[in-house]
């Protein structure tokens, strides 16, 4: 029982990581690494419309913390909507920073959209 619930997490993972591949083919902008700290790792990419696409990357075995400053992934404005890409839905104005909780060897995928 516990192999097949650690193949479906591995599994979910590899979905989750691909999709993330196919968001930057589709947008033809190739991300680039923000942070890299104890194997929790910030990747962001610029988005057509003046958002930015943002990957919290979990490789480490246990679940983890992850956040970003939105000057770090260049975002000017203090405020945001952070936009979850996985379930579609937005999760509220965040002020200067985000910080989400990621599971072992798993994936966060946020869009990032400044407040005029």
């Amino acid at each position: 029982m516990l192999s097949s619930e650690i193949a479906n997490n591995w599994n979910t993972s590899v979905v989750r990581i691909r999709c993330a591949v196919l968001i930057h083919a589709i947008l033809g902008v190739q991300g680039h690494k923000i942070s890299n700290v104890s194997n929790l790792e910030v990747w962001a990419g610029p988005l057509a419309d003046g958002s930015v696409a943002v990957v919290l990357f979990n490789r480490s075995p246990s679940r983890a913390a992850i956040g970003f400053n939105f000057a770090d992934v260049g975002i000017k404005s203090s405020m945001a909507l952070i936009r979850d890409l996985w379930s579609r839905s937005n999760l509220g104005y965040f002020q200067n920073s985000f910080l989400a909780t990621v599971d072992s060897h798993d994936v966060v995928l946020v869009k990032v959209t400044p407040s005029s």
